[in-house]
């Protein structure tokens, strides 16, 4: 899986699929953006103030932001699929 988190912009992507959450507030101020890929166990994180630091493993802030990300797209899908649901059931 690879992951990039864009801090400013609050979006997460996993394979290609990006999702706004609520906040990165957990993040370090300084950090514009992590990659990551988790099939190599590398990846950076771009700074503000500092150059780049390469990682081989995810940092306990981005794993909270990941699992932010999950719950938060998870709830979106259903409120999606009772709506699809309900439009359905219009027809």
């Amino acid at each position: 899986m690879k992951i990039t988190i864009i801090i400013e912009d609050k979006d997460i992507y996993k394979d290609k699929i990006s999702f706004k959450i609520s906040n990165c507030d957990e993040a370090p101020e300084n950090v514009r953006v992590l990659q990551f890929d988790n099939s190599a166990n590398v990846g950076h994180i771009e700074f503000s103030n500092a150059p780049n630091e390469v990682i081989t493993e995810l940092p306990d802030w981005a794993n909270t932001l990941i699992t932010r990300h999950d719950s938060e797209l998870e709830d979106y899908e259903k409120v999606q699929t009772e709506l699809l649901k309900n439009r359905t059931n219009r027809s």
